[in-house]
């Protein structure tokens, strides 16, 4: 339970603070854009699709719920130094945290938010590239097993 000073407190930072939105990044060109003391920047991501898959030991329904920003860049292939100099790709994304939640049937699920660049998300959308949505949803799950220890299953399907 969060006291009134602290619930004041917050209203303050969000009023000081505006959020993004994808529209008013490009307008501005990214250009002095409103962060935070750290460098953060509060961003509002536009709805893409979600993957649906379960937690691999309980079998809880998992949902991975993607969103895209244009502040969020697009892959790169680099050379990487811990591997004799392969060539391999990065996908720039950020992680939420992992809540519990209810789906349709008011059963209990788990749910994850992911933000990712938006031409990788119209990419994935069309559903013409289906070694995409898999090496992504590979990507994706290695990164949810280093950031939160949760392995999901391997069976998982988007939901555009």
């Amino acid at each position: 339970m969060y006291s009134l000073t602290k619930i004041n407190q917050l209203k303050e930072l969000l009023q000081k603070i505006k959020p993004v939105s994808s529209e008013d990044y490009l307008k501005t060109g990214g250009e002095d854009l409103p962060v935070d003391e750290e460098g953060g920047l509060l961003i509002v991501p536009d709805a893409g699709f979600v993957f649906k898959t379960k937690e691999a030991n309980t079998e809880t329904k998992f949902f991975i719920n993607i969103a895209h920003h244009p502040i969020l860049e697009k892959p790169e292939a680099q050379e990487i130094v811990d591997m004799e100099n392969q060539q391999g790709v990065r996908i720039p994304m950020s992680l939420g945290n992992i809540r519990e939640d209810f789906d349709n049937r008011k059963e209990p699920c788990k749910v994850l938010d992911c933000i990712i660049n938006p031409d990788v998300c119209k990419e994935m959308q069309k559903k013409t590239d289906n070694e995409l949505i898999a090496f992504f949803a590979d990507i994706l799950c290695a990164y949810i097993i280093q950031k939160h220890k949760v392995e999901l299953s391997a069976k998982g399907r988007p939901y555009p």
